[in-house]
């Protein structure tokens, strides 16, 4: 319903009023709901995307600390290796 109330908003915006608003209503409400739909699957998108690059930014901020504490641990025995 609020589609439909923006898209009356939309046209009364173009400055249509009484008959000429219900003429041409159907066409554009049926284009305004059209251009509604797409933005919305796009924004949708957008976000997704932007959840799964944050997911993989998580992944490998966590393999970087990991890798990290491996490398630091693989390297404490050699250096216990050396001084001896």
């Amino acid at each position: 319903m609020r589609l439909k109330q923006d898209s009356v908003g939309a046209v009364a915006a173009l400055g249509l009023h009484g008959r000429e608003h219900l003429q041409i209503c159907p066409k554009l409400l049926e284009a305004l709901e059209a251009l509604h739909t797409q933005a919305h699957r796009e924004r949708s998108s957008k976000i997704h995307i932007q959840k799964r690059i944050r997911q993989c930014n998580m992944k490998v901020e966590g393999s970087a600390s990991l890798g990290s504490k491996v490398t630091h641990e693989l390297q404490g025995p050699k250096v216990l290796m050396n001084s001896l």
